[in-house]
């Protein structure tokens, strides 16, 4: 990993929320669902440690956890935002929000660790 990176580190990204971030179950009107809202928080993240990365690094998230507060409707622009909190060698810990507004619709902190990318590969070819 390229030097700079250090707790404080933020990120925000700004997402349309469209059709495809919905999943429609029976009653509930098409709403930002949970997994689209952990996948936008996962990608904020790591457009925050892509700088960082060396050639052949990369990072797999390892956990989740948030808490989904509040909605958001086909069309609206949500601030997703990734600050690093912990960095223990190769394991990274993010604070992850997303707000709508200004109002909070999530918070919770991702993990996510620093593999080589060739080394994943060969472990992944059966």
């Amino acid at each position: 990993m390229k030097s700079g990176l250090k707790t404080g580190v933020r990120h925000e990204s700004l997402r349309r929320i469209n059709e495809s971030h919905t999943i429609t179950f029976e009653g509930l009107p098409p709403v930002l669902a949970t997994p689209f809202l952990v996948w936008l928080l996962e990608e904020t993240a790591m457009e925050l440690i892509h700088p960082f990365l060396e050639d052949g690094e990369l990072t797999v998230g390892t956990s989740v956890e948030i808490e989904h507060q509040g909605a958001a409707l086909i069309g609206d622009e949500v601030t997703f935002s990734a600050t690093v909190v912990q960095i223990d060698g190769r394991d990274l810990l993010f604070r992850v929000d997303a707000t709508l507004d200004g109002q909070p619709i999530s918070k919770g902190l991702h993990r996510r660790k620093l593999v080589s990318r060739s080394k994943l590969l060969q472990k992944l070819t059966r």
